[in-house]
């Protein structure tokens, strides 16, 4: 029995253990561990073989390391091995700077592999000694063309992926503008842009493969020698014939990033990575993709590596901890920040400030940070001299600390609490979109990446841009971008757009009209009140491509445009957004334009007739923290009442922290909207129906929806939906799928407004502040469809970051975030009840539907639903909510159907879970069929005659 134990141990210290090697036949070297095995050529230091060991498949047609776009090589006169030892093995390639080299830079490429090693780790170092020649880059990049055949799965975060088109059909494409589209003989237009990602919290893209499991991925544990850090997006992988492409560009310009230069005299050295090439094997497309990402997270603990021995490469970090405030100026109050991102950028130079683009030196940055005065800690930072930048959604601008931060190796720098003031001159007025830095709110943001959208605005807005502040809702009465037209001669041409608004007395002083710009391509904007003189054109407007190239942000810049108080008149104004057109690109179209991250007028000294929170503007999806800070700073101070007593006038503040003013109102009561905030409103207002969207219930059956069977019926005005991407409008944002919520509005007389989004969570879409932004739009009467259960599986632990708390109750776990910052998450029925609970707390009625089924038969039937069906149908019943059992129903059809019809019909035109427009329209029906069986009566009366004409069995 002892010898038997001992050959076991035996076995599995030489699996776990394993020795890694080196073999060198003359023309390439070999690294081999238990895992895979890498051959790289030694003449051009390119992998030229990449395979998993016990897969005879090859992933590779070739790979290439080069700069600006393929126009320099990477081409190494030496190589040489590092180390080789049975743990660590390591070869260095070499192409230092000669005469008549394209660039006057030193590169140093490596590949390391380890013992357990999933793959092999690859790092640059690019030298520029003071000797060279000026020299200047945009691009460089390491490319893997892996077989297309074999990986036709191409994925880049949760919610953009998509199966490739065959080769074949690559080879038909024809071109479009701009000129990097094709069209393909289905008519799907393909666009390689529209796969780039945003670096803020990027850490792995790739391919993997429908038909054999296998999956190859760059796992990037640190961005920190990403130009551009954390402002950065750019390209990742795209379509290429028989290639399926996967890059990581090192530098690169796509989106506004600027040429790196460097002149001579200067001494300049960046090591790009070290990271990894990751090849995996698993049971499906998701699941490797899954993998991949848990990869990531664990790559990620490990940076900076032990292992590097690259001459430059630092390993003893420092830590920089602090905390961040932005205030109201005009009342000293903290605004509350979300999703606020706060960076240590190198200056290029001891004397040379961080450029009007983008950087070239290291960065690092901590994101995610919500709360009036959150923590942050920076981990892993390169020691040096850093200037800081912060930034938050819901606050205009970009915030600069006077005074530069110094990281010093092993020691923590702690910056204490430090605050910063929005720029504002006055009380605001109005305000059009969410401060956040991207155009995703407006009209075709929310798909942005996506081909041909600029040339839908002669559609979209055949009179162009004319917003009613008050009336008009933003994510349907604004453009994503302000993109020229083509005239009757055929020439494109800028068209104005107008923003129509009302004021009950002239400003008392100066107003500005602030404007953020999100992203702009070869356009000078100027603006004028009332069709007066335009005001000087702004002109260093940076062209960041990211129309062309299907972005929603690219270079920010915070702009002011002011007008005096004569300028304005009482009643109706209004102001005109001219763009006009400086240059750019001249194939098929210009491509110029602007896209508005916010815009607000600011007044001193004047109130608008329109109340801080319209009924239009409710329904627009914004968070609440904006909204809180535009009625705030919609109060002017209180006047004196006509008895001779201070007293505040209808929709002006009446309270909140710091509220030095009169807490009466002239007229209507004083209610409460947050802590910061309370305003007057008349009996019977709409503002009084608004409740502070943190108010949750404490224990789950503490308030109960009223009964439909005894209520009299009445009609909603609108009906909200909080979703994943199987409601999604634009189902997986892949061009192929669609959601039920796109067409759930044709059956029904009332307004549907889908909030759902691709990727979501129970847990995100309360964490992330998509609720916040629905809620604050419910009002009274009102319904609002709750949908989750595709994405929450996992766990709280998940890498996903996405998954519930196990049990039915109030159990929490607390987890540290890939970000660093601490979360309790709560059971999957916990965050239903919480918005549940809001929901009826605005008089309004929630709806709990269970998620869509994924397409899988087994014998002619589809099985039973996982454990988050039965948590909406056990909500449903503790609370008296209505509960349609959509999962049973669309089954139950399907099954009648036959597996055939779906088949053949291509229900799932890219993987079992995301429904073509046909199948969405099917779903959406199905849920008309749930609201006749359920006899949600006030949803019944608003079906119109499509609705009423739907006639399925309950059939469950």
């Amino acid at each position: 029995m002892k010898i038997y134990i001992l050959i076991l141990i035996s076995a599995l210290i030489s699996t776990v253990f394993a020795a890694v090697s080196l073999s060198d036949n003359g023309s390439s070297y070999t690294l081999r561990n238990d895992y895979s095995t890498v051959v790289i050529e030694k003449k051009s230091g390119f992998i030229t073989s990449l395979k998993l060991n016990g897969n005879n498949q090859e992933f590779l047609n070739r790979s290439y390391i080069d700069a600006n776009g393929g126009k320099v090589y990477f081409s190494p006169t030496s190589s040489k091995v590092i180390k080789n030892t049975s743990s660590h093995v390591e070869v260095a390639f070499y192409d230092n700077y000669r005469s008549g080299s394209k660039l006057g830079l030193d590169w140093e490429v490596r590949y390391t592999m380890l013992s357990d090693t999933r793959g092999v780790y690859f790092a640059l170092t690019n030298t520029h000694n003071t000797n060279y020649p000026d020299t200047s880059y945009s691009e460089i990049r390491l490319v893997l063309r892996l077989k297309a055949n074999i990986f036709n799965y191409l994925q880049v975060e949760d919610n953009v992926a998509r199966v490739m088109p065959s080769a074949a059909d690559q080879n038909k494409c024809v071109e479009m503008g701009p000129k990097e589209a094709c069209k393909l003989p289905n008519g799907e237009v393909i666009h390689k842009y529209d796969y780039s990602v945003d670096m803020l919290k990027h850490h792995v893209h790739g391919f993997s493969s429908q038909s054999t499991g296998l999956g190859c991925w760059f796992v990037l544990p640190s961005l920190e020698w990403k130009n551009g850090g954390a402002y950065n997006r750019d390209l990742s992988c795209h379509q290429g014939g028989s290639d399926s492409i996967a890059i990581v560009y090192m530098n690169g310009s796509h989106y506004g990033g600027g040429d790196a230069t460097i002149k001579k005299g200067e001494s300049f050295q960046k090591i790009y990575g070290p990271f990894l090439i990751y090849p995996n094997k698993a049971n499906s497309v998701q699941a490797s993709w899954n993998d991949a990402k848990n990869m990531a997270n664990s790559e990620g603990k490990k940076f900076p590596y032990s292992f590097v021995t690259q001459p430059g490469f630092v390993k003893e970090r420092g830590k920089v901890t602090g905390t961040l405030a932005i205030n109201n100026p005009l009342t000293g109050t903290r605004l509350p920040l979300e999703e606020a991102v706060v960076a240590l950028v190198q200056p290029q130079s001891n004397t040379e400030p961080i450029p009007s683009q983008q950087w070239r030196h290291t960065s690092h940055w901590a994101h995610s940070l919500s709360g009036a005065t959150p923590n942050f800690i920076i981990y892993a930072v390169v020691p040096g001299t850093y200037q800081l930048r912060a930034w938050a959604k819901g606050v205009v601008g970009e915030f600069v600390l006077d005074q530069l931060v110094t990281v010093k190796a092993g020691e923590v720098t702690n910056l204490g609490k430090f605050t910063f003031n929005e720029h504002r001159i006055g009380p605001i007025a109005w305000e059009i979109g969410i401060p956040d830095r991207t155009a995703m709110e407006y009209k075709h943001g929310n798909h942005f990446n996506q081909w041909g959208l600029y040339y839908e605005f002669e559609k979209d807005f055949p009179n162009s841009v004319n917003y009613y502040v008050g009336k008009s809702d933003y994510s349907k009465d604004w453009n994503y971008c302000q993109v020229s037209i083509p005239g009757s001669d055929g020439k494109y041409r800028g068209v104005p757009w107008n923003i129509y608004f009302n004021l009950d007395k002239i400003p008392s002083g100066t107003a500005v009209l602030r404007i953020s710009i999100a992203a702009s391509s070869y356009s000078a904007l100027s603006v004028a009140l009332n069709d007066g003189k335009a005001s000087a054109e702004v002109k260093d407007l940076v062209d960041d491509a990211c129309i062309r190239r299907d972005g929603i942000r690219g270079i920010y810049r915070e702009l002011e445009f002011k007008f005096e108080p004569s300028a304005f008149k009482v009643g109706e104004n209004k102001f005109t957004l001219y763009s006009r057109k400086t240059g750019g690109y001249q194939t098929y179209y210009s491509f110029d334009g602007i896209m508005y991250d916010h815009i607000r007028l600011e007044l001193p000294g004047g109130t608008t007739n329109v109340t801080p929170t319209t009924t239009a503007q409710q329904q627009q999806p914004q968070p609440t923290t904006t909204i809180v800070r535009t009625t705030t700073a919609v109060a002017p101070a209180p006047t004196q009442a006509a008895e001779g007593g201070s007293c505040s006038k209808l929709f002006w503040q009446c309270g909140g922290q710091n509220w030095k003013g009169s807490t009466t109102c002239c007229e209507g009561t004083c209610k409460k909207y947050n802590d910061y905030y309370s305003i007057c409103v008349s009996e019977g207002s709409s503002q009084q129906q608004q409740q502070p969207t943190t108010t949750v219930a404490p224990k789950p059956t503490t308030t109960e929806a009223p009964k439909q069977t005894n209520a009299p019926v009445v009609k909603p005005n609108t009906i909200f939906i909080a979703g994943d991407s199987t409601a999604d409008e634009y189902g997986a944002n892949n061009g192929k799928t669609n959601g039920w919520g796109k067409y759930f509005k044709d059956y029904v007389s009332c307004n549907v407004n889908n909030q759902a989004k691709s990727g979501q969570s129970a847990r995100t879409f309360w964490r992330d502040g998509r609720w916040k932004s629905l809620i604050a739009g419910v009002q009274k009467n009102d319904y609002v469809f709750i949908q989750f259960g595709h994405n929450d599986v996992g766990g709280p632990n998940n890498a996903s970051e996405k998954g519930s708390a196990g049990g039915e109750g109030d159990e929490t776990v607390t987890v540290t975030r890939s970000n660093g910052q601490q979360e309790v998450v709560h059971t999957f029925p916990w965050y239903i009840r919480q918005m549940c609970n809001q929901v009826i707390a605005k008089g309004a009625k929630p709806v709990l539907l269970s998620y869509t089924p994924n397409f899988s038969f087994t014998n002619g039937k589809v099985g039973e639903g996982s454990r988050f069906q039965g948590f909406m149908k056990l909500v449903g019943n503790e609370m008296n909510i209505p509960y349609i059992d959509l999962y049973s129903l669309i089954a139950r059809k399907w099954e009648e159907l036959g597996e055939n019809y779906i088949k053949s019909n291509n229900w799932f035109p890219t993987d079992y879970k995301h429904t073509s427009p046909a199948a969405a329209d099917f779903n959406a029906q199905m849920i008309v069929t749930g609201i006749k069986c359920v006899k949600i009566q006030d949803l019944i009366a608003v079906l119109n005659n499509k609705g009423n004409a739907v006639n399925n069995q309950c059939k469950y």
